[in-house]
């Protein structure tokens, strides 16, 4: 029997570090980034900013998911960080702040989670698929 309120346990801790990774990837980079990057606007630095948090953060879900024995908790963590992203967004819209989400939370948890979702559970059902070709042959 296998017991799932310790996989979502684990997947809930596991995507908490995730989205602590992405806010201090973001927040280290915003400063050099923007120093870099002042002439291209505000919304293209944001995003970059945003994309190159995601791209470490997927890499130390990757790292993870190598050394992982259960390799499911990857993409339920980043699963979680999704439904972080949509429950945060839908708090901040309900008191209208719409300009926060877009330049905040888009281009930083709407994209790492976006990304570790497609990333991942394609993996996942990647190796999965390869896993059942071998024991059928």
């Amino acid at each position: 029997m296998k017991v799932y309120s310790a996989r979502l346990s684990y997947a809930f801790m596991f995507s908490i570090m995730l989205l602590i990774i992405e806010v201090a990837a973001t927040a280290i980079l915003a400063h050099p980034l923007h120093l870099l990057l002042q002439n291209l606007g505000y919304m293209a630095e944001n995003y970059l900013s945003g994309a190159i948090s995601a791209a470490i953060t997927c890499l130390v879900g990757l790292v993870l998911y190598l050394f992982i024995k259960d390799k499911i908790l990857i993409p339920y963590s980043f699963l979680l960080l999704f439904i972080y992203f949509l429950l945060v967004t839908a708090l901040i819209l309900s008191e209208g702040q719409m300009a926060m989400v877009t330049t905040l939370l888009m281009p930083t948890i709407g994209l790492c989670s976006v990304a570790g979702n497609l990333l991942f559970w394609g993996i996942y059902y990647d190796r999965k698929r390869k896993s059942k070709g071998r024991e059928t042959v």
